[in-house]
């Protein structure tokens, strides 16, 4: 009796756990598109066997904090990009990161558009990726939100 009742409550939480997550996992490549570069370096991709820079990625998304609804940016992006997680699965985002330490990213269609604003590690860790792109520049402007 006391180990079907372990075994329940184990279910039970295990059900909990993966019911709330609303993380990204498994990520099989990312999509990068800069918006002011020039256009042999607008497009990158990430591989799965770059786990650094995926992990990078998909850390931001699922340690984001969303905010009130309706919160749209209006300043351009630094870039858009989007999460293969198989092949009939894609979450797309846009992406600024700001020079003052700043960072949100807006999930897009086909899911629920949502505004959210990124971990202060995560703007560190995406800020180190971008520094290393050639001829990308963070955003010199706050960030201008839909009144």
């Amino acid at each position: 009796m006391l180990k079907a009742k372990k075994s329940l409550m184990f279910l039970i939480v295990l059900f909990v756990l993966t019911a709330c997550g609303n993380g990204i996992e498994n990520v099989k490549q990312i999509n990068l598109s800069y918006w002011e570069v020039t256009k042999e370096q607008q497009d990158t991709l990430i591989k799965t066997d770059d786990k650094d820079s995926i992990h990078t990625f998909v850390n931001a998304v699922n340690h984001a904090e969303e905010l009130e609804s309706e919160k749209i940016i209006i300043t351009t992006p630094l870039l858009s990009f989007s999460m293969l997680l198989n092949e009939s699965e894609e979450k797309n985002y846009h992406l600024w990161i700001t020079s003052n330490g700043e960072g949100y990213i807006q999930r897009l269609l086909p899911d629920g558009n949502a505004t959210f604003k990124l971990h202060q590690t995560s703007v560190k860790e995406l800020t180190d990726f971008i520094n290393k792109q050639i001829d990308v520049k963070l955003i010199n402007q706050a960030i201008e939100f839909e009144k």
